[in-house]
């Protein structure tokens, strides 16, 4: 949850406010990410590898920063 969280942060140049409402309808019914935390964490690692594919792909100096810290 927390790297979710941070990397909406990061997103929203660390705008609380609007980071906050993005979290609430990600985990809303919408969005269904509260399922991420059912029992089995299925979803989380399938989205957490997903999320690294496309950090890699995609966004190498966020990638790079993830990786030094």
């Amino acid at each position: 949850m927390n790297f979710f969280a941070g990397m909406i942060l990061i997103g929203v140049d660390f705008d609380e406010v609007i980071a906050f409402t993005i979290l609430v309808q990600l985990m809303s019914d919408q969005g269904g990410f509260r399922n991420m935390y059912s029992n089995s964490l299925k979803m989380l690692y399938s989205l957490a590898d997903e999320v690294q594919v496309w950090l890699y792909n995609e966004e190498q100096d966020l990638e790079q920063f993830f990786e030094q810290h």
